[in-house]
C-alpha cells in the first residue's frame, strides 16, 4: 500500500495552476475549461484581489494529498465564523 501525505494550503498559490488545472479541469488542457470557476487562475484571482481573506466573510484554504504517484487538490473557501 503507498505511503499517504496530506498538507494543508493557505492559499492556492501553494499548487502550480498546471497540477490544479489537470485535476480540477482536465479538459482545459486542449481548449477552454467547462467551468471556468474551477481553474487556478480563477480560484487565484480571487485570493490575489482580497475578495477572499479577513473581513470579506470568505476564507480561503484547501489541501492537497500524494498516494504513491496519485495525486490531488481540493480548494476551500468557506464561511467566515462571527
Amino acid at each position: 500500500m503507498p505511503d499517504t501525505e496530506v498538507s494543508v494550503l493557505s492559499s492556492l498559490t501553494d499548487v502550480s495552476a498546471q497540477d490544479w488545472d489537470a485535476v480540477a479541469c482536465p479538459e482545459s488542457v486542449d481548449g477552454r475549461a467547462i467551468d471556468p470557476f474551477t481553474t487556478h487562475r480563477f480560484l487565484a484571482a480571487l485570493d490575489r484581489s482580497g475578495s477572499t481573506g479577513k473581513g470579506t466573510g470568505w476564507q480561503p484554504g484547501g489541501a492537497r494529498w500524494h498516494e504513491g504517484l496519485e495525486w490531488g487538490s481540493v480548494h476551500r473557501t468557506g464561511c467566515e465564523a462571527t
